[in-house]
């Protein structure tokens, strides 16, 4: 526990005080304005000092737990060096994230495309090595259909070898029609007669 906990426990303590027995808030207090007709607070005033306290405990609770989730731990000297021991060949490296275009790229690129039905296109993407496709929509406008693909390579994902081109099917909000099918980079994306 650092200082700053026990540095909370005093708005807890206090509040928690006020929320039972206000009145001890009001004697404190009432030396400022003894008169006849102030020598006990009002129920108003018992009530907003009661909000107020439990209010400030519900807070300084709130401070307490986020604190006491981020402070670091006193592990020992011996759990760090196991941990360092375990972890020698250095942390994993994060896949990295790719837009898919028509251009060949790292990931790999889409290949082109095929209308299964007026509104329903299979867009076919060959994926580079070491990479796993996770996205393919379609972004529509009123005179084109903008195909948006997502991939990410990395080393876990080496084990995976997809067969040649893969298939993803995305459905269009209206028809196709006479709307030209571009990439990201705003590249036509070439109609599959028989094969991509």
């Amino acid at each position: 526990m650092t200082i700053l906990h026990w540095f909370l426990l005093l708005p807890v303590g206090w509040g928690v005080l006020i929320v039972c027995k206000p009145q001890v808030h009001w004697r404190l207090r009432s030396w400022r304005s003894r008169g006849p007709k102030t020598d006990h607070p009002g129920d108003t005033w018992l009530l907003m000092h009661r909000l107020g306290a439990a209010v400030t405990v519900i807070v300084a609770l709130v401070l307490w737990a986020t604190l006491w989730e981020s402070a670091p731990d006193g592990g020992s000297s011996t759990d760090l060096a196991d941990v360092s021991e375990e972890s020698s060949d250095g942390p994993e490296p994060r896949p990295e994230n790719h837009t898919l275009t028509t251009t060949w790229g790292e990931a790999g690129r889409i290949s082109g495309y095929t209308v299964d039905a007026e509104d329903r296109l299979t867009v076919h993407v060959s994926l580079g090595s070491c990479a796993f496709l996770h996205l393919v929509r379609a972004v529509e406008g009123a005179d084109r259909v903008v195909l948006a693909g997502g991939a990410s390579t990395g080393e876990s994902f080496c084990e995976e070898d997809p067969d040649g081109s893969l298939r993803e099917v995305v459905t269009l909000d209206r028809p196709l029609g006479d709307r030209e099918v571009v990439d990201f980079d705003d590249k036509v994306v070439p109609l599959c007669e028989e094969r991509c």
